[in-house]
């Protein structure tokens, strides 16, 4: 199997193990067909890049230990991008692009003209994004 790269949650990694949850569980495990003795590799979006052996594969967790882990130093500034609300694809389309780009931060703006969002889709909205972002 390639190595892959995978990202997890800096709260999902307790002293030399990790876990892969949801989405990165499912893809590792159905999409590629990952198994135990896999080497990966992950990061936490923080500039940390472990290399990990796969110990288990249950059914909706996987379990890694921790061989190496590496800071990855970033070539550029931080970049922080202010992005006005726009109609859902384009705010995806913005936040994928972004991402793949290299910013460091999405800060969703609310101005005069900007796509209305309702208090209560506000979570679901802030959760989509951060998939899309973590995807991209």
């Amino acid at each position: 199997m390639t190595a892959n790269r995978f990202f997890v949650n800096s709260k999902d990694i307790k002293n030399d193990k990790c876990f892969l949850r949801d989405e990165e569980h499912f893809h590792f495990s159905k999409v590629l067909r990952g198994k135990e003795g896999d080497e990966i590799f992950l990061t936490d979006g923080d500039g940390n890049l472990y290399k990990g052996k796969v110990i288990s594969v249950r059914n909706k967790l996987t379990e890694v230990k921790i061989i190496e882990i590496r800071k990855v130093d970033r070539e550029f500034p931080p970049i922080t991008l202010a992005q006005s609300i726009l109609k859902s694809e384009t705010m995806d389309f913005v936040i994928q692009k972004g991402t793949e780009l290299g910013v460091e931060l999405i800060i969703p703006v609310l101005s005069k003209r900007s796509k209305s969002i309702r208090k209560e889709n506000i979570e679901q909205k802030l959760r989509h994004w951060e998939l899309i972002a973590v995807n991209a």
